[in-house]
């Protein structure tokens, strides 16, 4: 894995019939912030934190994992959600703490996308420590669930 980020890619189409004059599929760099709590306990405790990076503009999209998510703890997680929703904050279940969202957790509320960040800040901040995987077109359709739009009117 490389450190840097070399290049992307605009993928675009002129049409020359009905439609559009150009189709574009254009690899929107997003900034995430990412925050992992064991149990739905902590996510609560710890909520103020999550707040704070959703306050600080620094990323596009918030979202809350919760590495282990008790059935039986129905009405925390009730109140979680209600929390994460009344801020704007997404949450998943599963994957493991200091690893990317890949597609496996299971999406209990949608991020709202708000493109407010500079993603080449984030990228400048994490100096060496930042990590590239590549992944083909079809599979980065993935993360599209994990967010909802907003700013629609």
């Amino acid at each position: 894995m490389s450190n840097t980020v070399e290049s992307c890619q605009l993928i675009w189409r002129a049409k020359k019939s009905k439609g559009p004059d150009v189709e574009m599929i254009v690899h929107l760099p997003v900034a995430v912030a990412v925050e992992s709590k064991n149990t739905l306990g902590d996510a609560l405790g710890d909520f103020d934190q999550v707040i704070s990076y959703k306050r600080s503009r620094k990323y596009d999209a918030t979202i809350l994992r919760i590495e282990r998510c008790i059935e039986k703890e129905g009405e925390k997680l009730e109140q979680l959600l209600k929390l994460a929703s009344t801020h704007g904050v997404g949450v998943v279940v599963g994957g493991h703490r200091y690893s990317p969202l890949m597609g496996g957790e299971r999406v209990l509320l949608q991020a709202p996308l708000h493109l407010t960040s500079d993603p080449v800040e984030v990228l400048r901040r994490s100096g060496s420590a930042t990590q590239i995987l590549r992944m083909p077109l079809d599979k980065l359709l993935i993360f599209r669930r994990y967010f909802k739009a907003s700013g629609y009117g």
